[in-house]
């Protein structure tokens, strides 16, 4: 739910097919109290959808506060949230279970999510000391909305939705 520092992507994934259905990216600077209400009725829109977001930073996570102020007014927003704390170990986990499902066919992305699209074909990785990878966006570009989209799915993988229902990924 980045405020300042980053955009806040969002993408839907209709659980019944494995299809991203929705795709947004909010501008820089949009209030957290602009972006939670929109997020709640594009929720309700798509069988009331479970919103998977990024809980690290203003989230609170890191700082260990589980009533964080903007997730609290969020929760009083949006029903049905997980949060997903990002650090080494949870981005790796987010993009392999991604990428695997992306070579497997298991989930689909059509053509119309340009943004997905886009920020797909630009992210890399770059190998680091002890057999670690770092995965992002070049320098000045953006991975938002795949971040929202790998988010997705991981709270499907994760049993967290039914057939029937979908999934939001924020961050």
């Amino acid at each position: 739910m980045g405020l300042i520092a980053d955009h806040t992507g969002l993408t839907v994934l209709d659980t019944s097919t494995n299809t991203y259905v929705y795709e947004k990216k909010y501008p820089l600077h949009k209030k957290h109290s602009e972006i939670a209400p929109e997020i709640a009725r594009i929720s309700r829109d798509f069988n009331n959808a479970l919103v998977v977001y990024d809980s690290t930073g203003a989230g609170g996570a890191a700082s260990g506060k589980k009533k964080d102020p903007y997730i609290k007014a969020y929760r009083g927003i949006i029903d049905n949230m997980m949060a997903v704390h990002w650090n080494y170990e949870t981005k790796q986990t987010l993009v392999n279970d991604f990428m695997l499902a992306l070579e497997q066919g298991d989930v689909f992305i059509p053509a119309e999510l340009t943004e997905l699209h886009k920020e797909m074909s630009i992210y890399e990785f770059e190998y680091l000391k002890g057999g670690k990878y770092n995965y992002s966006a070049p320098r000045g570009q953006h991975d938002d909305v795949l971040d929202s989209a790998m988010m997705a799915w991981h709270g499907r993988k994760k049993g967290r939705v039914t057939t029937l229902s979908g999934v939001g990924g924020i961050l």
